[in-house]
């Protein structure tokens, strides 16, 4: 799994790009929390994931939690 990272004004996009498994999610929750830390929008762009397993699931619940407690939106699309 990689990603990339853009900004479009005041929004974060992190695109995810391969299978977000075990031996990947622990990156992936790594790279959206600090997203979440550093936007109060970020989108997450799943169109290049191509399996996400329950540690990936995880992950994200994990980032979505995180940008609520700041008050932050956090969205996905695919």
């Amino acid at each position: 799994m990689d990603h990339t990272i853009t900004n479009d004004g005041d929004c974060v996009i992190v695109a995810l790009h391969g299978d977000i498994d075990l031996q990947y999610s622990g990156h992936a929750r790594e790279v959206l929390l600090q997203a979440t830390d550093e936007a109060l929008s970020v989108v997450v762009d799943m169109s290049g994931v191509g399996m996400i397993d329950s540690s990936g699931v995880a992950s994200l619940l994990g980032a979505l939690q995180a940008s609520r407690k700041r008050k932050a939106l956090l969205s996905c699309r695919h």
